[in-house]
């Protein structure tokens, strides 16, 4: 199992279960965007700017961005709302798109490039918080009105393609149970075709 220092051994390796590689690369993988939108949630809320206030030296003269948008009046407006949302998602969408060009073409396990995927946790979680901190000093103005667009047109996107495949579900359940009543017991089907869709 890779741990966060690769080929090192570490404690919590040792007492995971064995499992392939591509497997556990898949959970971190999946854990990493889980917790990219916990972080972007937990920015979202309302008193997370007073909570960062509370951080002597933080907001008030500690933590200093250039921002083009001269509305802003406090140095942690720039940390908290849709804004720091749009930043978070801006340095996942960069790791993961360079990470799909870093394994084009790559078939096998057994190719150099796979170790890399597979393993360097370390140093690609360090590369994940290095471009998350980079993109809070990007200046705002162009910056949040691009992300506001590719947000808009990659929640479209997501939106039609998890109607097509719902419907595409519903299509196929429906046939499959329709078959089944026509074969066999066809009450017991009728209730649980009706029951599902009147839900």
């Amino acid at each position: 199992v890779p741990c966060l220092c690769s080929g090192a051994s570490c404690l919590l390796c040792s007492c995971c279960p064995n499992s392939k590689n591509s497997t556990v690369t898949r959970l971190i993988y999946a854990f990493i965007l889980f917790l990219g939108a916990a972080v972007s949630c937990i920015m979202l809320t309302e008193g997370m700017e007073s909570q960062l206030k509370k951080i002597p030296g933080f907001c008030e003269g500690g933590f200093k961005i250039n921002v083009a948008d001269r509305k802003v009046d406090k140095d942690c407006d720039v940390l908290v709302g849709y804004k720091a949302v749009y930043r978070i998602n801006f340095a996942l969408a960069i790791f993961f798109f360079v990470f799909s060009l870093l394994m084009l073409k790559v078939k096998t396990s057994k190719d150099p490039r796979a170790a890399v995927h597979n393993g360097f946790w370390f140093f690609k979680i360090a590369a994940i918080v290095g471009i998350m901190v980079g993109s809070f000093y990007i200046p705002g103005g162009h910056f949040t009105t691009a992300w506001f667009i590719v947000g808009m047109a990659g929640a479209f996107l997501f939106i039609l393609i998890q109607l097509v495949l719902l419907v595409d579900f519903a299509h196929s359940c429906n046939e499959s149970w329709v078959n089944r009543m026509e074969e066999g017991n066809p009450r017991c089907w009728y209730a649980a075709l009706l029951s599902v869709t009147s839900i």
